[in-house]
């Protein structure tokens, strides 16, 4: 009897290690991306490892269509420095213009205030789609976001509760898949808001 309970318990311990793995193998075969180019963004977190992340749901691209590719010269004169172009230059992802609503005035980019929700949109020259691909509302900000090839990108934000969630998206699937730290002490650095080197870039003047 003891043998068997023994064998029930290795079993037990043996799937929960497995599972953990398999939540987390996914996420951490992108670590040197998190270690560069998306650096800013995880020292804006206290005790961030990607270990301590577990998926939470995969979904699907919204696919609203959200503006005609022919405006896009316009659309450039604002927000273009801001734009993460896939490694291609066929496609770009949008995390700004919509909750930002930008005008310009002569060569200074001015913010009237914005949305309170976010829209991330992408653009595909080769389909001539452009498309919201996920919409935010007021408990999370997608804060920067990365192509790890020319289908797939990591999206980075914060929730409501100033923690952590990542998002792994594929152009090919059009799915997302999401995850959050499961380390409640992994919340934004007090005093710290990460804005991207891309925002940065814009100069925005406040009205």
């Amino acid at each position: 009897m003891k043998r068997t309970v023994f064998y029930i318990f290795c079993a037990i311990t043996l799937f929960s290690c497995e599972n953990s793995y398999g939540q987390n193998s996914k996420l951490t075969t992108y670590k040197s991306y998190f270690d560069n180019q998306l650096k800013g963004w995880t020292k804006a977190f206290n005790k961030f490892t990607l270990s301590s992340f577990k998926k939470e749901e995969s979904v699907a691209f919204e696919d609203f269509d959200y503006m005609d590719t022919i405006d896009v010269k316009e659309f450039y004169s604002i927000y273009k420095p801001a734009l993460t172009f896939s490694k291609d230059r066929n496609q770009f992802i949008d995390i700004y213009s919509y909750w930002l609503n930008l005008d310009k005035e002569g060569k200074t980019i001015v913010s009237r205030g914005g949305e309170p929700d976010q829209a991330i949109t992408l653009c595909n020259f080769k389909t001539k789609k452009w498309a919201r691909i996920l919409f935010r509302g007021t408990t999370e900000r997608i804060q920067d976001v990365f192509w790890v090839t020319n289908s797939k990108f990591i999206l980075g934000g914060i929730r409501e509760n100033k923690s952590p969630v990542i998002y792994l998206g594929d152009t090919n699937s059009r799915t997302f898949e999401s995850f959050v730290s499961a380390d409640i002490r992994s919340v934004r650095k007090k005093g710290s808001d990460y804005n991207s080197p891309k925002l940065l870039r814009l100069k925005i003047k406040e009205l």
